[in-house]
């Protein structure tokens, strides 16, 4: 285990590599045992995070890169159905097999050309509200 103590904190430190990524941080915990018990957790989601590192660099498919955007970032939203409604836009936009490097700067001028099409419902509600 890698778990040690410095001087300027009363809580156990946690230090380790794996994959060549590096993850430190305070383990919040006073007793060793408590600090290794954080530290095998904090190993277990550092694994899983490499290994999801890992299989994006194997595949740049829109599809697959908007799939572990949501699932790493994403599904954290406050607004988790918005931030995944805006990603099946973009599906819709691009095709879900499209690589992400092959999408040019006049894609992305076609795709907010496209969005602004699109009304926020939001604005559509005010919008019959006031009669416009």
């Amino acid at each position: 285990m890698s778990v040690y103590k410095t001087a300027k904190s009363p809580y156990w430190q946690y230090d380790f590599a794996i994959g060549g990524h590096r993850f430190f941080g305070s383990t919040k915990a006073t007793s060793k045992r408590a600090a290794q018990k954080v530290e095998t957790a904090e190993r277990e989601r550092a694994k899983a995070h490499v290994a999801a590192i890992s299989a994006a660099k194997t595949s740049l498919r829109l599809d697959d890169v908007a799939g572990r955007y949501f699932q790493e970032v994403g599904q954290h939203h406050v607004r988790a159905d918005n931030t995944w409604r805006l990603l099946s836009l973009l599906l819709d936009f691009f095709a879900k097999d499209m690589l992400i490097t092959d999408i040019t700067d006049d894609d992305v001028i076609k795709l907010v050309a496209w969005r602004r099409g699109h009304l926020a419902p939001w604005r559509t509600a005010a919008l019959a509200v006031h009669g416009e």
